[in-house]
């Protein structure tokens, strides 16, 4: 096993984002077939991301405050998740977060 320092926190690049938004790696692979990251993502009031997806889809989890998501369906489904919520986003399907509180 091996000890890693914490990588810092960064702030996530306009081109993907609209407002304040913050990003924590917590899981990052390491080798050519490792596919598999995760961190914790903090949105200011109001940020979202840009219009996006997820070739093998992406499971998020609300910590704190309530959060929009809006995946492109066949009827623009809309969702609001709250503190506690866990979801999994459909592999492939365009979507857009933002922050809400």
């Amino acid at each position: 096993m091996n000890i890693e320092p914490r990588t810092p926190t960064i702030k996530n690049p306009p081109e993907q984002f609209t407002g304040d938004v913050w990003f924590d790696p917590i899981i990052t692979p390491h080798d050519g077939d490792q596919r598999m990251s995760g961190g914790l993502v903090r949105f200011a009031p109001g940020s979202r991301t840009a219009w996006h997806s997820h070739a093998r889809g992406q499971y998020l989890r609300v910590t704190e405050g309530t959060a929009l998501d809006r995946n492109v369906t066949r009827n623009h489904h809309l969702r609001h998740e709250r503190t506690a919520t866990f979801a999994r986003s459909v592999r492939g399907r365009r979507g857009i977060r933002r922050g809400l509180a």
